[in-house]
């Protein structure tokens, strides 16, 4: 399939970006752990027992002991995948970055839900990318941010990662300048850099990212998370307390007297430099909707369905808008 499409870009002389994918590694337990196949009733036992041991010695803050007890059950049955993922959490605290690494990487390849891009797929991307070509350049995501074999540290992980896949503000910022490098190399030639970007907080304000428009997202990501199959992941309670934490620091930014109305100032600035912004109109139309400033919040969601497509997601919040200024007729051609 990728080649195909890398094929069909090249005829037309369209230069193609490729990009490895990252999955979280080490704040990431498998979601689900199978016993290798042969199992004896004997072997179950005893693999319990060695497990169960590890996880006492850890949860006692004993590393030591418990690297015997999961190597222990890792011996028994060397394909159950939270083992590995234990065994990477202590090599870890053990200061052994390497270790930790390949045993994150077995977790990952051993779990039986295929939720988290593998070694093999970033693979397939580099093949693909190497057998194509100066038409299609490749960025290494995975090794650059963390989560290949030939990655220098840091692992990735809940520092540009949401979840399993997802990145956060960081997350995409890293990611962003990883693509922006490679166009300026790909349409300038291999000295070319990408020039004095933005930093953070720039980009931020360019693109009007809010503490509101973190929020958002965060309420976005435990949703998700408080479903299957995060429910069935061991770190289950430990991820969704660092996300209270995140939405509490949020709503605490949010609370300071002014930060609501510098919020959205700072989008209404952000929508002036980029007009055309059919995603900016959007963001800003929700927030004067959410700050009860309905007649604006119309005109802006007005301005982002003439800048694209309708959508499903931008009907509803405009219809959302109509049934709170009672314009009950409005909203239901809006649903249908």
């Amino acid at each position: 399939n990728l080649q195909d499409i890398v094929a069909l870009a090249g005829r037309a002389g369209i230069k193609t970006m490729l990009s490895t994918v990252v999955a979280n590694l080490k704040d990431n337990a498998p979601f689900i752990s199978m016993h290798r196949a042969g199992l004896s009733p004997g072997e179950k036992r005893s693999w319990k027992a060695a497990f169960d041991s590890g996880a006492v010695a850890w949860d006692l803050g004993d590393p030591r002991s418990a690297v015997y007890g999961f190597e222990e059950a890792l011996r028994i049955d060397p394909e159950f995948a939270e083992t590995h993922f234990w065994l990477g959490r202590l090599a870890e605290a053990l200061g052994e970055p390497e270790i930790a690494r390949r045993s994150y990487l077995d977790a990952l390849h051993w779990d039986a839900l295929r939720f988290r891009p593998d070694p093999r797929i970033n693979e397939i991307i580099r093949q693909v990318a190497q057998g194509a070509g100066g038409s299609v350049a490749l960025v290494d995501a995975a090794r650059a941010m963390g989560s290949d074999r030939g990655s220098p540290p840091p692992l990735a992980g809940h520092e540009i990662l949401f979840d399993h896949v997802h990145f956060n503000w960081a997350g995409n910022f890293q990611m962003a300048q990883l693509l922006t490098g490679a166009c300026a190399r790909a349409l300038f030639g291999p000295d070319a850099g990408p020039g004095d970007g933005l930093d953070p907080d720039g980009c931020a304000s360019a693109l009007g990212y809010t503490p509101d428009a973190q929020l958002k997202m965060l309420d976005t990501v435990v949703k998700l998370t408080l479903r299957p199959p995060f429910t069935n992941q061991s770190t289950f309670s430990e991820d969704q307390a660092r996300l209270r934490r995140e939405v509490e620091a949020t709503n605490a930014l949010l609370g300071i007297p002014g930060a609501r109305s510098a919020a959205l100032d700072s989008a209404e600035r952000a929508l002036q430099q980029d007009p055309d912004n059919a995603s900016l109109a959007e963001r800003l139309g929700t927030m004067e909707s959410d700050a009860g400033n309905l007649d604006r919040a119309l005109s802006l969601l007005d301005r982002a369905e003439a800048l694209r497509p309708r959508s499903a997601e931008l009907s509803r919040r405009k219809a959302q808008v109509l049934m709170r200024l009672q314009r009950n007729a409005g909203a239901e051609d809006r649903k249908s």
